[in-house]
């Protein structure tokens, strides 16, 4: 068998492996920065659609990622590019798959060698940023498929009087392989630290969610016990290593609400649908029932 044929056979068989275990609470998901392509929600049918067009050899795969997320997990997306000698998907070329279905193959662009190489989901945390679950507060590099329930927001919640429940999880989120990419630390007044992506979703003081990067020395983060605690410090830093994040069974809003490092934060679900959520407010006196699901 050659090179690219085994490498076809081990992807073959570690996606075969994942649909068997779809429904598994412990279900790991790939986040793909290594290839720098990151989509939303939205995008997804458009990606499958350029997929089907520039790459038609996998149409088998396709089908079977489509229907498992029809069946009530969070979308995935096919991600392209070229396998390194330990089996470590690559992007050389620094080239992006479309999101859109050209009108033939020839309009695809994509370099020579490339082919299908991941899945993809979306993650946020360093694996040192401590996770309250229900066994208590831990590193989710350390909890990454080792638990099933974290602490959330109860659907009762407001910031003046917020409470909490165990809920289950759908599983966790995880970059495919190490790559290098930006992190933002972010200090409070507190003495409290936050390790996140710029586009982790965060809870500030008006019960909105804001992406990580739109912040600024002077804003707020909010407290397990719903107390704002005013950012004193943002710092870039280049990061490389995977990053993770958790994925809440629960459709609802509010227990899409996790913590982090005693901070309010997001569940993978906000992360990709943050363009449609900005600017929502989460925790108020009177729950929309649009918020509700």
């Amino acid at each position: 068998m050659s090179q690219k044929n085994q490498r076809l056979a081990l992807l073959a068989t570690a996606l075969l492996g994942t649909l068997a275990q779809a429904f598994n609470p412990q279900i790991q998901s790939d986040r793909c920065p290594i290839t720098t392509d990151s989509i939303g929600i939205p995008e997804v049918p458009g990606r499958f659609g350029w997929a089907r067009v520039c790459f038609p050899d996998f149409e088998y795969y396709y089908k079977a990622v489509e229907q498992m997320s029809g069946n009530g997990g969070r979308p995935m997306y096919p991600t392209f590019g070229k396998f390194d000698a330990a089996g470590t998907p690559t992007n050389p070329n620094g080239y992006r798959a479309g999101v859109s279905a050209p009108a033939s193959k020839a309009e695809c662009g994509a370099p020579e060698g490339y082919t299908l190489v991941a899945f993809c989901q979306s993650g946020c945390y360093t694996p040192d940023q401590a996770i309250l679950f229900s066994e208590g507060y831990r590193p989710i590099g350390e909890a990454y498929h080792q638990l099933n329930q974290v602490v959330a927001v109860d659907t009762s919640s407001t910031l003046d009087k917020l409470s909490f429940h165990n809920t289950l999880l759908a599983g966790f989120t995880r970059d495919i392989a190490p790559a290098q990419q930006e992190v933002l630390v972010l200090g409070t007044r507190s003495g409290g630290k936050l390790t996140v992506t710029e586009n982790h979703p965060l809870v500030v003081p008006n019960g909105m969610m804001r992406e990580a990067s739109d912040l600024k020395v002077g804003d707020a983060l909010v407290r397990q016990d719903g107390s704002s605690d005013p950012i004193v410090s943002i710092e870039k830093r280049s990061y490389y290593g995977r990053v993770y994040n958790v994925d809440v069974k629960s459709k609802d809003r509010l227990e899409n609400i996790v913590v982090a490092e005693g901070f309010l934060t997001g569940a993978v679900s906000y992360q990709n649908e943050m363009k449609t959520l900005l600017n929502r407010r989460l925790l108020r006196d009177i729950i929309p029932a649009e918020f509700i699901y």
